[in-house]
């Protein structure tokens, strides 16, 4: 079970979301709602809305922060573990970094 969702400029959105065991995620429109289960498939999975990374970054990034550069970060606290996900971009160069439990495990 997800304990706590951290939201770094993610589709331009920042917050820390803690969430028990039945969660209800309500606000008005442009509030930020599909962003949490839009940062929790790219935290899990690499991806948004089914992109490979470069598509990712581009789709995440341009339209917040312009074409060439940016960074999100996303973190998952659960019972088992933490997971961390953070994506940058650099002068068009895409990276990725993925850490579980603080220890890196994948890079790209």
């Amino acid at each position: 079970m997800i304990r706590k969702i951290e939201i770094q400029n993610f589709r331009g959105q920042t917050k820390t979301v803690h969430l028990d065991r039945i969660n209800i995620i309500a606000g008005k429109n442009g509030s930020g709602k599909s962003t949490i289960a839009h940062a929790i498939d790219f935290a899990i999975f690499g991806h948004y809305r089914g992109s490979d990374l470069a598509q990712t970054a581009d789709a995440v990034f341009s339209a917040y922060y312009g074409p060439d550069d940016g960074e999100l970060s996303v973190d998952l606290l659960s019972d088992s573990g933490a997971i961390s996900r953070k994506l940058t971009k650099h002068r068009g160069k895409v990276s990725t970094d993925l850490a579980l439990n603080g220890e890196r495990i994948g890079a790209r």
